[in-house]
């Protein structure tokens, strides 16, 4: 009967941090800020692309080939592109 009541006592303390960590997902959920952002001015946007940092990152975002550069006496030089 002792273990009974020991697990009894186990299952109601489970219970009670089941419940308590229900209740403090809860109120992570309940109280998120919610923000509105402006929608940007056609000034604004030339703004930002002709800037130093957008310019920047545009370049190192394209994708570069390598060239291979050939002597104008080389075969290369003479063949016509397809």
């Amino acid at each position: 009967m002792d273990k009974a009541v020991f697990q009894d006592e186990e299952d109601e303390e489970n219970i009670k941090k089941e419940a308590e960590a229900a209740a403090a997902a809860d109120d992570d959920n309940k109280f998120q800020p919610i923000s509105f952002q402006k929608k940007d001015s056609e000034r604004a946007i030339i703004a930002k692309r002709s800037s130093y940092a957008y310019l920047k990152a545009s370049r190192e975002g394209e994708e570069w080939i390598d060239l291979e550069v050939c002597p104008h006496s080389s075969s290369h030089y003479n063949k016509t592109p397809v």
